[in-house]
């Protein structure tokens, strides 16, 4: 079997930093009934480590604020050339975010995903490193 180590300081106290993440990561659920009414909370707590070992995350993609904004761009058109404009740069500038933040997602993202499941942090000296 393989010795694994920390590069930095030679130290065999190393943990795969998914594996500190899902130890230290808790979701939880809560419903309170009053009368006929249920209100659901839900919602997740971490350690300060597995916040600071946490994967990296997905972008997210405006498409549904671009169709907004460019209906009601497209609405204003008769009635005022400039909220139609202004709200058409919205729209433009809204989508030229999500064009960017998609190709984010299909190209980088999987390979800084792949990145955090093959990292490993030292509990020594904090170094963080890769092993594949």
């Amino acid at each position: 079997m393989a010795e694994y180590k920390c590069p930095k300081c030679g130290s065999e106290n190393i943990q795969k930093c998914e594996v500190i993440y899902m130890s230290g990561t808790v979701s939880h659920s809560s419903t309170t009934t009053l009368g006929r009414y249920e209100a659901t909370t839900e919602g997740s707590s971490s350690t300060d480590l597995a916040q600071a070992v946490a994967p990296p995350a997905e972008q997210d993609t405006s498409w549904l604020a671009v169709i907004i904004f460019g209906f009601l761009a497209y609405c204003f058109l008769d009635a005022s050339l400039i909220v139609s404009a202004i709200l058409g740069a919205i729209a433009f500038l809204l989508g030229k975010s999500s064009v960017d933040a998609s190709e984010y997602n299909d190209k980088i993202y999987p390979k800084e995903y792949d990145r955090w499941r093959h990292s490993y942090i030292c509990h020594r000296c904090g170094n963080r490193f890769l092993i594949r």
